[in-house]
């Protein structure tokens, strides 16, 4: 095949891939009627974060099963992020911007929209790449699967999507109070919180099988715990945009579901300081657990 044929052929697959992407479209929250940049980026870190803990267990846990089914889930889940960049891509526009934009005129303006998505066409196709690191994986035989180029893969993106939140991240001068009637909302301070508490646990994960590490883990369990007690007084969107009537219930039931958390990174330190390697990583499976049910509840 000649060159100039290589080259048709190559465009042709990038293009179906793209017409694939957009075919799907990027999920909305239970209570949204429209995309924005928040849903955007929560979507990357619900889809992406689950991926990462296929390809963590397969790369770090030899002895836990990774099945043929979490494996396509993973794929599947990524292609979902792969859709939400690309409507970013298509209509870099209105909500679809970070709330910076606002702040911006003329020259700068541009400038930032244009470095903006110039960063998630970059990230799009880092999700492309490692999704095919998913794919070569998936087709291998489970007693043959290499896990360690798909967790590079895991990391490399996890550098993007911190790049991303930056991006996004309101300067102090443009952060705003929303207050309901009976609560008030620093809005972005309970998600910093939750990506520093998700940041903690993936790196107590990540060296739980080296004893060595187990002091320093204890130490991030205590400061993940400590975070889950501040986030246990802050208020999720959920629970704000709901009726007055109803605020009240909803927050006794997400600082019940935080007190999970608190006395999970308990029971971590714990282990960690006493070296348990077998109930740390048990406990780490029930914080994965309670994150999954949180997002879908307070997070949706």
């Amino acid at each position: 095949m000649r060159k100039s044929q290589i080259l048709v052929v190559a465009l042709l697959i990038q293009v179906s891939a793209l017409f694939s992407v957009a075919a799907k479209a990027c999920p909305l929250g239970a209570k949204e009627d429209h995309l924005t940049i928040q849903r955007v980026m929560m979507n990357f870190g619900k889809f992406v974060g689950q991926a990462d803990h296929i390809a963590l267990l397969g790369a770090k846990y030899p002895n836990e099963t990774v099945t043929d089914a979490d494996i396509a889930d993973a794929i599947n889940k990524l292609a979902l992020a792969q859709t939400c960049a690309q409507a970013v891509i298509d209509h870099p526009e209105g909500d679809l911007l970070p709330s910076k934009v606002t702040f911006l005129e003329g020259d700068a303006k541009k400038e930032y929209i244009d470095d903006f998505v110039y960063f998630m066409i970059e990230f799009r196709d880092e999700l492309v790449v490692y999704q095919d690191a998913f794919k070569v994986v998936a087709a291998a035989k489970a007693a043959d699967r290499k896990w360690d180029d798909l967790y590079a893969e895991s990391e490399k993106i996890n550098n993007l999507i911190d790049h991303a939140h930056r991006k996004t991240s309101e300067d102090s001068s443009s952060k705003m109070v929303l207050r309901s009637k009976n609560f008030s909302l620093s809005v972005g301070n309970l998600k910093q919180n939750m990506k520093q508490i998700e940041k903690n646990l993936k790196a107590i994960a990540a060296t739980l099988n080296d004893a060595s590490q187990n002091q320093n883990s204890a130490s991030l369990a205590e400061q993940t715990t400590e975070l889950f007690q501040t986030a246990q007084s802050q208020v999720p969107e959920a629970v704000s945009d709901l009726p007055s009537s109803q605020q009240q219930a909803a927050m006794q039931g997400y600082q019940q579901e935080i007190q999970k958390g608190i006395d999970l990174c308990i029971q971590l330190q714990n282990a960690l300081l006493n070296n348990d390697s077998a109930t740390a990583m048990q406990v780490l499976k029930a914080l994965s657990n309670l994150k999954e049910e949180g997002h879908d509840q307070y997070n949706p």
